[in-house]
């Protein structure tokens, strides 16, 4: 500050001066006079870059669960280029692998060792937090940047960015959705087509189409991203609710204790719970969603997944076999009534501040930045869904075809509802649903179990 004070005292005194002489002369520039205004100017040039060269530096520390050879190069990069841009600042980013990351938050707020930027997992975890009070809200300082604002874009003000009472409180810089994949070639291999799979109209046919596969002896499964333990599953159950209710807030109202969960539309979601059972592997929950599937899907040791993405296509990146031959479909609908197209799409992963962060203006900075088309080039060049801007050229940025294929569904889908937001009713459906998808429970069992654990929650508050 005191650089700037004496910089701001040498450009008024050497303006004034300049001033005073052409006030005095009479004729033309003596030698003397441009001798000085060129001192002046000298002067003035060494002042700004003392300031700029002396600027305080500032690191900015990061934490979030997107671990993983699709994220890590993007950000790597991405961070790269502000800290070029921004010569005071370092980014430290330490991206945690989802299945550990719960802790890892959990054990930062009781230390109060967060970093400047976290994430926090949309519902359960992130409602935790809101009721400390800890949490900035975005919205003024998003609505007085229109540009920012516009970066943003439908992104801006999605379900998982939201507090109970409607505020920003988390910006995402991607999106997910709980996308279904095939691989041409697997399946031709197989006797099989992208076309037959296409063409399914249940997705009870599915899975007989796997299990037809397994009865011929073919050693590839269907399978998804370890459901990321149960979570997978208890989000994706929400969404078919949805396509059978067609109410976006009928979940809701069983979660809030308004309505039972031995309703059909719960009934003929959990049966999709363990019809999913049909078509993966025994061990497919114990599979690490971070490590273990990526090597599956990456080696094709697999016809078919669903996995949160499009940011995990970017793993197969790394095999041309694998890239080029992924195509994208919605999942079949559950009953012959039920919406199609319907799947799990919002913000992916979700920064917060601390409300009284002394950083927050470089912080705000910084988030700024990964809204803008530069960046979502970047993301786009990993394959990865940026909640910014796109460029005008993104289609020749992501070079792939299946990139533009998802992009076109989250356009057109149909979205459906997917966080829980109340732990203890989310704890019944995580127990209840692994047990229908194992076949320890029906369908009209596990539900009427989540419904005695929901109606005995909201009689206790």
């Amino acid at each position: 500050m005191k650089k700037f004070w004496v910089f701001l005292l040498i450009t008024v005194f050497s303006v004034s001066m300049l001033a005073l002489g052409v006030g005095c002369k009479t004729g033309g520039t003596t030698a003397e006079e441009t001798a000085a205004e060129t001192q002046a100017q000298e002067t003035t040039a060494a002042a700004e870059t003392t300031v700029a060269a002396e600027e305080e530096p500032i690191v900015i520390t990061v934490m979030d669960w997107q671990s993983g050879s699709a994220f890590d190069p993007a950000l790597e990069e991405i961070n790269a280029l502000y800290q070029e841009q921004n010569p005071n600042v370092t980014i430290d980013r330490t991206g945690v692998n989802l299945t550990e990351y719960a802790e890892v938050i959990k054990t930062a707020i009781q230390s109060d060792t967060l970093p400047d930027l976290f994430g926090l997992y949309q519902g359960t975890q992130e409602r935790e937090v809101e009721k400390t009070g800890i949490l900035f809200e975005w919205d003024d300082a998003i609505n007085a940047d229109p540009e920012w604002k516009a970066n943003l874009g439908k992104t801006y003000g999605m379900g998982g960015t939201l507090s109970a009472d409607g505020k920003t409180i988390a910006i995402p810089y991607d999106i997910f959705y709980i996308a279904t994949f095939g691989y041409r070639n697997v399946l031709e291999s197989m006797g099989s087509s992208e076309e037959e799979v296409r063409g399914l109209k249940s997705y009870r046919e599915l899975a007989d189409l796997a299990q037809r596969f397994k009865s011929e002896g073919h050693p590839y499964w269907y399978l998804s991203v370890g459901f990321a333990g149960p979570y997978l599953l208890r989000e994706t159950f929400y969404s078919w609710v949805y396509s059978v209710s067609k109410d976006f807030n009928y979940v809701y109202e069983a979660e809030f204790g308004k309505i039972s969960w031995t309703e059909e539309p719960f009934i003929l979601a959990a049966q999709a719970v363990r019809d999913t059972y049909d078509m993966v592997r025994e061990d497919a929950q114990a599979l690490d969603p971070q490590v273990d599937n990526y090597a599956l899907i990456l080696n094709q040791e697999t016809w078919g997944s669903w996995y949160e993405g499009p940011w995990s296509t970017g793993i197969l990146r790394d095999n041309p076999a694998a890239i080029e031959n992924v195509f994208a479909f919605f999942k079949p609908p559950i009953a012959p009534d039920a919406l199609e197209n319907v799947w799990a799409v919002d913000a992916a992963q979700v920064l917060s501040i601390e409300k009284d962060n002394p950083k927050l203006d470089e912080i705000l900075k910084y988030m700024k930045f990964l809204a803008t088309p530069e960046v979502s080039s970047i993301f786009i060049k990993y394959l990865i869904h940026p909640a910014g801007k796109f460029p005008d050229n993104w289609k020749e940025i992501a070079q792939y075809p299946i990139y533009a294929e998802m992009v076109e569904m989250y356009e057109t889908g149909n979205v459906g509802p997917w966080i829980c937001y109340t732990p203890e009713v989310e704890q019944a459906l995580l127990d209840n649903l692994a047990l229908i998808f194992t076949g320890d429970l029906t369908p009209e069992e596990g539900m009427a179990k989540v419904d005695e654990a929901t109606k005995a929650y909201w009689a206790s508050q």
